[in-house]
């Protein structure tokens, strides 16, 4: 059964738009740090879901890069099939960009997508290579995958600059690939961040940045990095040619606290925000499944399983207290989207911060219901089923308890 068409408030109440909270303090000084429990509550409503259980045509298999565009237009990448669905903003089919292939403006493992200006781009995985759209799903043209080889003093690494995701200013950026061939890299190495022209030029080096190795071991005359618990402080996520970064630390006693700042290209600081948090001890059992490990990998690094073992162990590094948050999301408006590390096994809080960093409020979601577009009181979501089908559903969101608004019609 295919499903497309806008529906009625099955959840919650919603309102059209979503307000500051009045509990932060000014969004650029970082000083106030409002405990999250006390941000009001967003609520949410359902308008649209877009899927099949039995039709693949019309039902999706694998979700992936997602992006909107001014007037609403969604544009879904549908991994597995290889090819880029555009829909209104109603949920309706208005066409097929792409498909799996080699040749021009076919997609062999496509990886993101994402408009610069009314002009679609995807880029593949598969040799780095870039494929501009036009509006109507026309192949303008492509920028081909760099490799470029980068020194480095780190021995046995190969580090290569490739092609990465075009940026807000129609640029094509980079990104960096890494080979070992000795084990893992045990010192900390620099690459450089650059910008390409649509021909697959290098124009310009944005800057360096260096990659810090975490704790590491030395097994059978190789580097080993012990498992971690994730996510790490700072969380980074990518905002345009902006960048965020989420820090959080516990105090010797009292609450946790969340630091947020919004750092511009030039790594100058934008703006800084803070929220506190309840910290939650970290389970003794964590230890033990993170030192749990598939037999024979002794094999691997010339050693006894018991070595290796005393390895692993002497590595690692725990925290007293669990990772405040699981993931973070930023919306194609500015906004932050924090998901936090809770202990239920159905649902999770979501904190919600505008492009200015001031928190807007807090949300629960179902865990099987990811935001992954967000843009003021609209969120696409991926929503998967009891069959791990996988649903695109469009939510309104807004202060719980206002008065939710008129459901859309077809």
């Amino acid at each position: 059964m295919s499903h497309s068409k806008p529906v009625g408030s099955a959840r919650a109440a919603a309102l059209v738009v979503v307000v500051a909270s009045s509990c932060g303090g000014s969004p650029g000084d970082g000083e106030s740090a409002p405990p999250v429990e006390a941000l009001p509550r967003l609520a949410y409503a359902e308008e649209v879901r877009i899927g099949s259980f039995d039709d693949p045509a019309e039902g999706f298999s694998r979700i992936g890069s997602m992006t909107i565009a001014d007037d609403g237009t969604l544009y879904v990448l549908e991994s597995q099939a290889r090819e880029v669905r555009v829909f209104a903003e109603d949920g309706s089919r208005l066409r097929t960009v792409g498909g799996p292939g080699e040749g021009p403006g076919e997609f062999g493992r496509p990886v993101s997508l994402g408009l610069v200006g009314d002009t679609l781009w995807v880029r593949d995985g598969a040799g780095g290579r870039v494929s501009w759209f036009g509006p109507g799903g026309s192949l303008l043209f492509e920028t081909r995958g760099a490799r470029l080889p980068v020194e480095t003093d780190v021995p046995g690494m190969s580090l290569t600059v490739v092609t990465g995701d075009p940026r807000p200013d129609g640029f094509v950026g980079s990104s960096y690939s890494r080979v070992m061939a000795g084990g893992a890299a045990d010192r900390p190495f620099s690459f450089p961040v650059v910008r390409f022209d649509r021909e697959g030029v290098v124009v310009d080096t944005v800057r360096w940045d260096t990659v810090e190795i975490g704790p590491t071991v030395r097994v059978g005359g190789r580097a080993l990095h012990p498992p971690s618990l994730r996510p790490t402080s700072p969380l980074v996520l990518e905002a345009g040619a902006e960048r965020l970064e989420v820090h959080w630390s516990v105090a010797p006693s009292g609450p946790g606290t969340l630091r947020i700042v919004r750092i511009a290209e030039s790594g100058d600081t934008l703006r800084r925000s803070a929220l506190s948090y309840e910290p939650v001890p970290l389970p003794a059992s964590v230890r033990d499944s993170l030192l749990d490990r598939p037999d024979g990998m002794g094999r691997l690094y010339g050693v006894s399983e018991a070595q290796l073992d005393a390895a692993m162990e002497s590595g690692l590094e725990l925290p007293d207290h669990r990772p405040p948050l699981r993931s973070g999301r930023t919306g194609v408006d500015g906004s932050l989207w924090i998901e936090l590390n809770g202990e239920s096994a159905d649902s999770a809080v979501w904190v919600v911060l505008g492009e200015d960093l001031a928190p807007r409020g807090r949300m629960v979601l179902p865990l099987r219901t990811q935001p992954r577009v967000m843009n003021g009181p609209t969120v696409w979501a991926v929503e998967t089923d009891e069959l791990d089908v996988p649903w695109l559903v469009r939510l309104r969101v807004g202060p719980e308890g206002a008065p939710a608004p008129p459901t859309l019609q077809p």
